[in-house]
């Protein structure tokens, strides 16, 4: 089973945000290398800059295309595109629900970990569903791309949030 992250909009307009930020601050680089180093370095560093910045807008963007997935055997794929995941085993869950944000603890798009809760969150848009699960134990997820850490519970935006809690709940448990 696929299921979608939520809207688009907001990430869309992040995206669009950081690709001109991005397309300025190569277009300075190239300006001042040029203006600064001999022809063959500049180029060196044209590429150098264009490589990273490429990889970065890839791995920014990627939440767009992104969804979740649920496998025959159970097990759940909440991804962020490139920036996050969190693969929950039927086994690790305690618990699954839909989500409503309160004014002390809204809901942000993005990836983000509190650390005081272990709440891991994957929102791409803060007006989607969104799905809280907590989990028996802490269970592994990668946030900020490569950064590894241990989640007690994940809050993810979905475009259906009563399917992803049936997938969630409603499987056969290992």
């Amino acid at each position: 089973m696929r299921l979608g992250l939520g809207g688009r909009g907001v990430w869309w307009a992040w995206s669009a945000g950081f690709v001109a930020f991005s397309a300025i601050e190569v277009l300075v680089l190239h300006l001042i290398g040029g203006a600064l180093l001999p022809r063959p370095a500049a180029l060196k560093l044209d590429v150098v800059i264009g490589v990273i910045t490429l990889a970065l807008l890839v791995a920014f963007v990627s939440p767009l295309w992104s969804v979740h997935t649920v496998a025959d055997d159970g097990t759940a794929r909440l991804r962020f595109g490139l920036l996050g995941s969190i693969a929950v085993h039927p086994r690790d869950v305690a618990r699954a629900r839909s989500f409503t944000p309160t004014a002390t603890r809204p809901a942000e798009a993005g990836v983000g970990l509190d650390q005081e809760t272990g709440r891991v969150t994957l929102i791409r848009s803060p007006g989607s569903p969104l799905v809280l699960a907590t989990f028996a134990r802490p269970i592994p997820a990668r946030v900020q791309l490569f950064r590894r850490v241990l989640a007690a519970e994940c809050v993810v935006g979905t475009d259906d949030a009563h399917r992803l809690v049936a997938a969630l709940v409603d499987r056969p448990r290992a």
